[in-house]
């Protein structure tokens, strides 16, 4: 009994090796099948690996291909560049040769015209300047504002200097802009000092003069501005140049009116009729003329005919009211305590400015 069953355990083992036995058989089949492939496929690896490197060689070919037709295409464009500038410049050398000396000209010529106008304007400016700051001062004719900031502007570069180093020039702007701002007092010490500048000019010291005795009139000063007025005469009344024949004229002029304003009618005539020898179109000169007649008593035809006179040389309308209609209005307050000048006496001089001509 226990023969029988060692014999089936037998059979049994028997039977599983067997088993094993096929199935390590089909394992290793497959192994050397696994084994065969990886030999393939590293062959295959191998052949893709030098396809790419051709590849990669052929890439590199064509790279320097490219880099070479680049370099040939820049080396064609910058000679066909200079080419081009050549041929520019060929021509441009042509056209100058051709058309380079009218150019030229032309060149000139219009630099001349702009030094000329440059020229022109800085001396415009120079005489606009030249006369604001060394002409008459004249009360009725204020400066407008640009007049005023240009004014100003060389009145600050003047105080920039010690006054030991000022000129005539600098004095006269100095009292110009005084003047302006309403500063009599100052206006009348720096025209003194314009006189007494050593590079004062004879005709700068006889507008000096002259302008003190303007601004000294205006302060109420009237004798002080007779003495300057007289001083103008006596130094300048004799000189035959036309700066100085004006300047005399001028102060007679004025010196006439301060002689009328003192209640001097006499001497506002006689000076008036001085003035009017030197400068016989003189309008306030015509003016006072007739006005003195009227103060002093003459024929109403006689005045008429002065004020007739003095209206043909203004013949402006505006300007006819400023140099006499304005004066006969005013009269009680240019003299007080004095009758005021008849109103049909006005009228007939304002009619003068109303006639046709």
């Amino acid at each position: 009994m226990a023969q029988k069953q060692s014999d089936a355990r037998t059979d049994a083992l028997s039977a599983d090796m067997k088993t094993l036995q096929e199935r390590f058989d089909k394992l290793s089949d497959k192994l050397n099948d696994t084994q065969r492939e990886v030999v393939q496929l590293r062959a295959e690896l191998s052949g893709q690996g030098a396809r790419l490197s051709d590849t990669n060689g052929r890439i590199g070919d064509v790279n320097i291909w490219l880099t070479i037709f680049a370099v040939i295409v820049a080396l064609a464009a910058i000679f066909g560049l200079w080419q081009a500038s050549r041929r520019a410049a060929d021509e441009a050398r042509h056209w100058l040769k051709k058309n380079g000396v009218d150019l030229l000209n032309e060149l000139k010529d219009d630099l001349a015209k702009h030094k000329a106008a440059t020229a022109k304007a800085a001396e415009d400016t120079q005489n606009h300047f030249a006369t604001l700051v060394a002409g008459v001062i004249d009360k009725s004719k204020p400066l407008n504002e640009a007049e005023q900031a240009e004014l100003r502007d060389a009145e600050v570069e003047v105080k920039d200097r010690p006054e030991s180093r000022y000129t005539a020039q600098d004095w006269n702007i100095r009292a110009h802009a005084a003047y302006a701002d309403k500063k009599l007092a100052d206006a009348a010490l720096y025209l003194g000092k314009v006189a007494e500048s050593p590079d004062a000019s004879a005709v700068d010291i006889a507008l000096a003069l002259h302008n003190t005795g303007v601004v000294l009139g205006e302060m109420g000063r009237f004798d002080e501005a007779v003495a300057v007025y007289d001083e103008v005469v006596r130094r300048f009344g004799a000189a035959s140049e036309p700066a100085f024949r004006e300047l005399v004229a001028e102060a007679l002029g004025n010196r006439a009116w301060v002689s009328y304003q003192k209640g001097d009618d006499a001497a506002l005539l006689a000076d008036s009729e001085r003035a009017l020898k030197i400068s016989p179109q003189a309008a306030v000169s015509l003016c006072n003329r007739a006005f003195a007649l009227h103060l002093l008593g003459r024929s109403r035809a006689e005045v008429m005919a002065a004020y007739g006179l003095a209206w043909l040389a203004v013949n402006d309308k505006a300007r006819w009211h400023d140099v006499a209609i304005k004066d006969l209005r005013e009269h009680p307050r240019n003299r007080p305590g004095a009758e005021p000048v008849p109103a049909d006496l006005i009228a007939a001089v304002a009619a003068l400015a109303e006639k046709k001509e």
